[in-house]
């Protein structure tokens, strides 16, 4: 089944100014660094994290995107944890648009082996498979959810020197076909959230009601971040400026695009983890 999908440019811009004097000290023999090319990474790391800060954003029921329609599109809209609209496709208009979801077994402190949490962690890996379009690449959870399948596997598990792990991405342990991986900022839910939640559930991960994490079981073939050719992350020309006394120069790092998913069926959310109740 194919139908349209839908979805508006997103817009992000970052800025760099560095003053006449701060260029003047920094030239020639006594120059200790290019400070330029250093406000410059700092720029580039800066962005890298707002940009997760996007891809992580929690949502409620209805997402609209800040920035007046600005925003990127979040997982937590494509993974979402109840039904949804997403890139304009009615999830309850269109069953086979909907994402594979299901409540963990460890959910409101609930004992639970590390056998059955790592059965269960397999196991909606190969319900997020069953549809023979992929299976998922990619498990994305945050750090306490990682440690603790990794701590489930660690008999069998099998460590790999990978472009991930170089990236830090956690120790690279993997599910199958799957890497996994953490972040500290992947949102969450309160204790319990039920086996039919509603998108507000969703909770930002320094939430003081925040109990439970989630794990994104992502299939990355169907999962692409769409850049404009334009502004791909492209640095405009320093462009001298000298406003009410002021000298500077200033550049910007522009983006346009969006998050953009070709197939839910294929991801997945596992919600509800109380990982400090697996016993060893």
């Amino acid at each position: 089944v194919v139908t349209d999908a839908f979805e508006r440019w997103a817009e992000v811009a970052g800025s760099v100014s560095v003053s006449q004097r701060d260029k003047d000290i920094n030239k020639g023999r006594a120059r200790v660094i290019n400070f330029l090319e250093t406000l410059t990474r700092n720029l580039e790391k800066s962005y890298g994290q707002k940009m997760n800060e996007y891809a992580l954003k929690p949502t409620g029921t209805n997402y609209a995107a800040g920035n007046g329609g600005k925003d990127p599109v979040p997982l937590s809209v494509i993974c979402s944890l109840a039904a949804n609209t997403c890139h304009e496709i009615a999830e309850s208009t269109y069953s086979w648009w909907a994402p594979q979801r299901k409540l963990s077994t460890t959910t409101d402190d609930t004992a639970t082996t590390s056998t059955v949490f790592k059965n269960e962690i397999r196991n909606f890996y190969n319900t997020c498979s069953r549809n023979n379009e992929g299976s998922p690449n990619l498990i994305l959870t945050g750090q306490e959810t990682a440690e603790t399948i990794e701590a489930s596997m660690e008999a069998q598990v099998r460590y790999q020197q990978t472009e991930l792990a170089s990236l830090g991405l956690g120790g690279n342990v993997r599910i199958n076909r799957a890497d996994v991986v953490w972040d500290q900022i992947v949102p969450g839910t309160a204790a319990n959230p039920g086996d039919a939640p509603a998108n507000s559930a969703f909770l930002d991960h320094d939430d003081s009601n925040l109990d439970e994490e989630i794990a994104f079981f992502l299939n990355t073939d169907y999962l692409k971040w769409v850049a404009h050719q334009d502004r791909d992350m492209v640095m405009t020309p320093f462009v001298d400026a000298h406003v009410n006394g002021q000298t500077a120069s200033s550049a910007l790092m522009l983006c346009m695009g969006n998050l953009m998913c070709t197939n839910r069926r294929t991801q997945g959310i596992l919600y509800g983890l109380d990982v400090s109740a697996v016993t060893y």
